[in-house]
């Protein structure tokens, strides 16, 4: 009895055993079921979100045209980090669409979809390219390149055909290798406008200079006038003409009571500087030197000399300073 009993227990443990089996079993495969009957339902509302991702992509590229064409300014730093995470989420989404299962008739247009996902990302990645650098060398090919991959996105999309999405409207960029070349020419003409600033900054600096080193020399001849009792000459200008040629603007003083008919030699000592460092430095003799008419007692008489360096020494091009000393004058009064 004891054995009966037993017997009967363990094949009652048994049935239970596969009872619960079946039970599983019939689970797994009403869940697979399901899971292959929802399927299409699932890559429905992910096609749906794939739309509103690549619309918003599409409506934020055009918003290039708002851009100032500055890729220093805050709009562009601002438009490029919105553009890392268009491309994030493009990523993603491709990603999510890859490993989704879907039903044989979805499966072309799947693959055909992530394709287009990633090159409308390859766009993305070239109008960063052009908005970093809109006046590379490279920009133009760059622009002409994106060009023929927004018309392949567009032909590509007007092939991904699902019933309740529109990619040929979200995926279609008509028009941006345009923007974008408005972009460009609005950086042109910002550094047009620096150019011209710049150099209109350069012409005052350089005639406020001027007019400092004129002064300078003004003020320089005034008080060698002031404090002479002889002729001298005092330059007020000078100009290499050669390599081998100065020409000189000037006046001769009479800072004599006398009137001085002529000027019968004397030397010129001639220094020439750049940003306060000599660059040449050479002395020059005069023989007789004719005087239209007289000098008065304290007047003054326009002279243009000019100088040959004969020494083989070459004058420099670029000074902005120099001073031109007279020494041993010699003169003649009017008697």
């Amino acid at each position: 009895m004891m054995n009966e009993s037993a017997e009967a227990q363990s094949a009652q443990k048994r049935r239970n055993i596969l009872i619960a089996v079946a039970v599983v079993l019939v689970a797994a495969l009403a869940g697979v079921f399901f899971y292959f009957h929802t399927a299409d339902s699932r890559y429905a509302e992910k096609c749906k979100e794939a739309e509103t991702v690549t619309t918003d992509v599409r409506d934020f590229l055009m918003e290039v045209d708002d851009l100032k064409g500055d890729p220093d300014g805050d709009d562009v730093k601002e438009y490029l980090d919105r553009l890392s995470k268009a491309e994030t989420n493009l990523d993603k989404l491709a990603g999510d669409l890859k490993s989704m299962r879907v039903s044989g008739k979805n499966e072309g247009r799947n693959q055909a979809l992530v394709e287009a996902i990633l090159l409308e990302k390859d766009i993305l990645t070239d109008t960063e390219t052009v908005l970093k650098a809109p006046t590379d060398a490279k920009t133009a090919d760059v622009i002409g390149k994106l060009k023929g991959k927004a018309s392949e996105l567009d032909e590509r999309a007007a092939k991904l055909t699902f019933e309740t999405v529109d990619f040929a409207a979200a995926l279609k960029l008509d028009g941006l290798d345009d923007r974008l070349k408005g972009y460009v020419k609005k950086k042109e003409a910002l550094d047009a406008q620096k150019k011209a600033e710049a150099e209109r900054k350069a012409r005052e600096a350089a005639e406020a200079k001027r007019k400092a080193q004129q002064k300078k020399i003004e003020d320089r001849n005034q008080t060698l006038m002031n404090t002479t009792s002889d002729v001298i000459y005092l330059a007020t200008n000078v100009k290499r003409t050669s390599p081998s040629r100065l020409d000189i603007d000037g006046f001769f003083y009479n800072g004599t009571p006398n009137r001085v008919v002529s000027v019968d030699d004397m030397m010129l000592d001639v220094t020439l500087y750049k940003d306060g460092e000599v660059v040449y430095s050479q002395v020059f003799t005069f023989g007789k030197i004719s005087l239209g008419g007289w000098i008065s007692s304290h007047d003054r008489q326009g002279s243009h000399l000019w100088v040959n360096d004969n020494n083989g020494a070459t004058i420099p091009e670029d000074f902005d300073d120099f001073v031109i000393e007279a020494a041993n004058v010699h003169w003649t009064y009017y008697r």
